[in-house]
């Protein structure tokens, strides 16, 4: 019976003394570590692995087929505002690259539902010319995605009024008065609120109805970015 409970003694010495070696090592390897390559590095090290231990996604290391080319959904073909956010579709979990004019500008991880989002961009005065590419967990990149132009201005558009003009005495019948003009071929024009037609060339010619007395005539140009050119005038209707 001694002879036993000695012999158990003995191995609970050597497990003492061998735990009592790997910690000693252990710590040993933790300062020559913290001297090598710094407290800041080796902490970014414990986090890193701790990530990887705790991640729930697998790295399938036989996937060889890259993802789909990123969509990019958008709203506008021009605009005046200096910043924007982007958004699209893709692989859930691969990461989005994103360019304007070939200049990197950011990249994000795609989410679950497919979804990414790229916010405040900074656009370049003129076209914007956005591709992007994503790269899935098993590091195969993606076609290009199909470009996406955005034109970025702040100018208001030309609006040239040659008729009719300010305090304009206008008598007689019909009761109107013939507005004619120049403006951005692509600019939405209105007079008061009704809508006159621009040609291709950037022209405008239509009769405008008057009432008898003074008429306010607020002429309103407004182009493809949302930029505003406005002309006011007043023409007189004697019957």
């Amino acid at each position: 019976m001694k002879t036993y409970s000695s012999r158990l003694n003995r191995l609970e010495d050597k497990r003492n003394t061998r735990k009592a070696f790997l910690i000693v090592l252990g710590t040993i390897v933790i300062v020559i570590l913290m001297l090598v390559i710094g407290i800041p590095t080796l902490i970014r090290m414990v986090v890193l692995i701790g990530d990887m231990k705790s991640s729930g996604k697998q790295v399938d290391r036989m996937d060889v087929i890259p993802p789909s080319p990123p969509q990019i959904l958008y709203q506008y073909d021009a605009t005046n505002s200096a910043q924007i956010n982007l958004t699209g579709f893709s692989e859930a979990g691969a990461t989005v690259y994103l360019t304007n004019n070939s200049n990197s500008i950011g990249e994000a991880v795609v989410k679950d539902d497919g979804t990414w989002l790229i916010a405040n961009i900074k656009l370049n005065t003129g076209s914007n010319d956005f591709i992007a590419t994503a790269v899935d967990l098993s590091g195969n990149r993606s076609q290009m995605s199909k470009t996406v132009s955005i034109i970025f201005s702040t100018k208001e558009p030309k609006l040239e009024i040659s008729s009719p003009t300010d305090r304009q005495n206008v008598t007689g019948k019909p009761a109107n008065v013939n507005v004619r003009g120049l403006t951005d071929p692509d600019a939405r024009l209105t007079v008061n609120d009704r809508v006159i037609i621009v040609s291709a060339d950037g022209t405008f010619s239509a009769n405008y109805p008057l009432n008898s007395g003074e008429n306010v005539m607020i002429f309103l140009s407004k182009d493809i970015a949302g930029n505003q050119a406005r002309r006011e005038m007043t023409v007189t209707y004697q019957p």
